[in-house]
């Protein structure tokens, strides 16, 4: 039980995003914090945060670990659960992967966008070798496609993984994008 009540583990969600993801007041979800923490004999201040709010003042918040945050939605509707418990798990992959040590003597890996020339549809992922993954790809693919961009990828999967996030709005399906994934080719990719 103690494990889950460390206030370092990861990943961690502030009060703040519990409110915002669930369109309930800041106030009320702190509230709604200390009762469940009170309730568990456990102490508030070791999960106490703080942030600036857009007057520059100090403000109050609880940072929460999975465990407490799920514990806490989960007395929440099940739509608010939904976005929370999607949140943590991204959260937690990104963790994972930005934790995962890669040796020194790897090749070489390349984040790439390859698009159907017919839908503008754009398709971000990694590759020691982006023209052969266009290859692979074109197999497969009814569309014509085409390799628009690449760069090394410094942090590897992690380069993948930020390109990802950076389109997660115009996200269509497994590493496919709207065509306005394009806009992260020029700095991001």
């Amino acid at each position: 039980m103690n494990d889950l009540m460390n206030a370092d583990s990861q990943p961690t969600m502030s009060s703040r995003e519990i409110a915002d993801l669930t369109g309930k007041r800041h106030a009320d979800v702190k509230r709604d914090i200390e009762k469940m923490l009170e309730k568990m004999d456990v102490s508030c201040e070791k999960f106490k945060a703080t942030y600036k709010d857009a007057q520059n003042r100090t403000r109050e918040c609880f940072s929460l670990n999975f465990h407490l945050a799920s514990t806490l939605i989960a007395g929440y509707c099940p739509k608010a659960r939904m976005a929370i418990i999607s949140r943590l798990e991204e959260k937690a992959v990104i963790e994972a992967i930005n934790e995962f040590e890669v040796p020194d003597d790897l090749p070489d890996m390349y984040v790439y966008a390859i698009r159907e020339r017919e839908t503008g549809r754009i398709k971000l992922g990694i590759s020691k070798d982006p023209e052969r993954r266009l290859a692979q790809l074109q197999v497969g693919n009814s569309q014509d496609l085409e390799l628009v961009a690449y760069r090394k990828a410094e942090n590897r999967y992690a380069d993948e993984s930020k390109a990802h996030l950076l389109n997660a709005d115009i996200h269509i399906r497994g590493e496919w994008f709207d065509h306005e994934a394009a806009h992260c080719l020029q700095g991001e990719l």
